[in-house]
């Protein structure tokens, strides 16, 4: 990054046009014209700001205070308000900004030194200031980008390797490999039935890493794995005390053939989501038994280990541990085998930072004053968000900070959340008393290094400043969802009270796949984002709905109107540049690596798919815990059929391959609200009642 000096390079420019082009000088910094205009104070505290929207606030500030001269012109005075723009380019920036009574210049330098962007001044008598970056620097994140991702698969695939190793490996062996490579002895004795590796030689292990499906018979399994896959299987007959009552006739093994039962592996590789899955297919023996098709029975996620793990102590610590077989494997990693898995928890965040995308800096940790501060939360508001904790430290240490900042949850970190009074809970920042209040030093120097330590981003000081950075900045830049996509979205649907297939097409018409699914991953539902709740248009996300939705926004108007009327024959009457969107739909169509929905068809099904589009109202549980009703949802519908005609009445129909919803709106059933519904009512007091006795389902 360059020194804060040469990032306020205000360079004197040419205005062109009645727009006003900026064109560049050589002349360096020093030698520009003064600007006194710039030397007002200012104070501010904002949060989630783009730079459209902050430089538009400096702007607002100067003609504040130019509102507020005196009569009598003052000399000394700024004679005009200083017009702030961003190129549009960077513009959906988001900042994080705190800072009492400092020149308005040192704001705007501190914001070019933080992204490493360029101020330009034109030449006018009373210039204006537009921010803009080089075009080495949009080249070099997207070589940051690509080396850091390949570099992310290569380590996934190293840990899947060894991990294939350990579930083969003896105790003693075991507690050697911890040393170097806790993470592949920790996936190996902690995740659900990862003993279905232990069928996988060196040779199927590498053709599955090269992108290959790898099917095996069931028998091939180990008989402890296959005991254990039927188990999760047939648990829901086998424990109905634990999963409440299965509607439809008993079942035991026998009903199904085991013998022609099947194994898949796939590797799932969609940037962070790394993960290799298992599933199996199991024919039914007898007419009145449903066969297992693509059954989950175990997966391989690298990501958020260590994070899921002292989750998993800290959600399990307080139940009956001696009786919980999840705690005790969790525990004996460092009974056992010497994983201190809170360490590595805590580490987890700011270890996926590379050693090259680090700032170097020899300074020694700087050292606590003992002295605590309380940070004031709402209720509502998570703590874990950085930027809001940052802004709220700076106003209570009343430092001046400067920070970038983020909407994006990566699926691959879920830190324990840090205002836990568990003892699992990450030791710094959060120092919590009895009722929930969160603590910090009063060292702003020990405070921010004891946040940065913890998480992808670095801290450093320039004068009355200081500055936090995201240090994984190339990678979340290009999966950020626009705030300006957002407001429109809102705008159209009235904050989500309602919307139509039309403003779902300006989804997929505005945001890339990448950024759809980053939207489906983010979580907006808390008050760090007031103007945004969205509940509605992160479902476009889904994979197969963004690309459904995709081709329907493709669709001439005369097949869309036969879409609901009498749908649209995929094979005949779709234009053909639209099948390999088809195509895609029918591949994406799939959970966790699972078998795409094209592989599952029949030919004779593909032969005959048509595609419908129409509504649907059905009523759904207001929550999925408690079951309660009294909500009717309106939806649009995608939908491929196999034959016959959709009677939007159901989700479940004989016909349907594929389906994609879209909320349009929801209405309320006064008479419903509140009532619990059957079954979940009684599965959930069946589920609490376990919980008691110290079990977990």
């Amino acid at each position: 990054m360059r020194t804060a000096a040469k990032c306020l390079c205000v360079a004197a420019l040419v205005w062109c046009a009645a727009h006003g082009a900026l064109a560049a000088t050589d002349k360096p910094p020093d030698d520009l014209r003064p600007d006194p205009r710039l030397d007002q104070r200012i104070t501010l505290s904002v949060a989630y700001d783009s730079l459209d929207e902050f430089c538009a606030r400096l702007h607002r500030l100067t003609v504040e205070a130019e509102k507020a001269l005196p009569s009598e012109e003052d000399p000394a005075a700024p004679s005009a308000p200083v017009e702030i723009t961003c190129d549009p380019a960077i513009k959906e920036h988001k900042v994080v900004v705190r800072v009492r009574e400092q020149p308005l210049r040192e704001v705007m330098r501190q914001i070019a030194a933080l992204f490493d962007f360029t101020w330009m001044q034109g030449p006018q008598e009373h210039p204006r200031y537009h921010l803009t970056q080089s075009a080495g620097r949009e080249k070099t994140a997207k070589e940051m980008r690509e080396r850091y991702l390949s570099e992310r698969v290569a380590q996934y695939h190293r840990i899947f390797r060894d991990t294939v190793r350990a579930v083969k490996a003896s105790p003693d062996e075991l507690r050697e490999m911890a040393k170097s490579d806790p993470d592949a002895v920790a996936l190996a004795l902690t995740a659900n039935r990862i003993g279905v590796l232990r069928a996988l030689d060196d040779e199927a292990v590498e053709a599955l890493l090269a992108g290959e499906r790898l099917t095996l018979p069931f028998s091939a399994l180990p008989e402890d794995v296959q005991a254990a896959v039927k188990e999760r299987l047939l648990r829901q007959w086998l424990h109905p005390e634990l999963y409440g009552p299965r509607e439809g006739p008993s079942h035991t093994e026998a009903d199904w053939l085991w013998g022609q039962a099947q194994v898949r592996y796939v590797r799932d590789e969609a940037e962070f989501q790394w993960d290799v899955n298992v599933t199996v297919d199991v024919p039914a023996a007898t007419p009145d038994t449903t066969p297992f098709r693509n059954s989950p029975v175990a997966f391989f996620v690298p990501q958020g280990l260590w994070s899921r793990l002292a989750t998993g102590l800290q959600r399990y610590e307080d139940a009956n541990a001696e009786h919980n077989e999840r705690y005790q494997r969790y525990r004996s990693l460092e009974t056992d085998y010497g994983i201190n898995t809170i360490r590595l928890a805590q580490q987890e965040d700011a270890a996926l930072v590379p050693p090259w995308a680090k700032e170097s800096s020899s300074a020694p940790m700087p050292k606590p004053s003992g002295d605590m501060v309380a940070l004031t939360w709402p209720g509502s508001v998570s703590p874990s968000r950085l930027p809001l904790l940052l802004r709220d430290v700076a106003e209570k240490l009343d430092i001046n900070l400067v920070a970038d900042c983020y909407w994006t949850h990566r699926d691959f970190s879920r830190p324990i959340e840090p205002w836990s009074r568990s003892r699992y809970a990450p030791a710094y920042p959060s120092q919590v008393d009895e009722k929930g209040t969160c603590y910090v030093d009063t060292d702003a120097d020990y405070a921010l290094y004891r946040i940065c330590e913890q998480r992808c981003c670095g801290a450093s000081k320039d004068g009355q400043f200081y500055r936090v950075r995201n240090l994984l900045w190339f990678v979340d830049d290009a999966e950020e969802v626009p705030a300006s996509v957002l407001r429109e979205w809102m705008r159209r649907t009235e904050g989500e009270k309602h919307a139509a297939p039309e403003d779902y097409q300006y989804l997929v018409a505005n945001l890339s796949q990448d950024v759809a699914a980053n939207l489906y991953r983010t979580d907006y539902y808390d008050e760090s984002n007031p103007q945004f709740y969205l509940d509605y248009a992160r479902w476009i996300g889904w994979a197969p709905s963004y690309g459904a939705m995709k081709l329907y926004s493709l669709l001439p108007a005369g097949l869309r109107r036969l879409a609901q009327e009498t749908g649209v024959d995929v094979n005949t009457e779709l234009p053909q540049e639209l099948d390999a969107m088809v195509e895609r739909i029918l591949t994406e169509d799939r959970e966790y690596g699972n078998q795409p929905l094209i592989e599952r068809l029949t030919p004779e099904q593909l032969a005959n798919l048509r595609l419908w589009t129409g509504g649907r109202t059905h009523e759904r549980p207001i929550d999925d815990v408690g079951g309660r009703l009294g909500v009717r949802r309106h939806e649009f519908c995608i939908e491929l059929w196999s034959g016959g005609q959709p009677t939007w009445a159901s989700e479940e129909a004989l016909g349907r391959v594929f389906s994609a919803s879209y909320w349009l709106k929801e209405t309320q059933d006064p008479d419903k609200v509140g009532k619990l519904a059957e079954p979940y009512a009684t599965i959930e007091k069946e589920k609490e009642a376990q919980k008691r006795k110290g079990q977990s389902p």
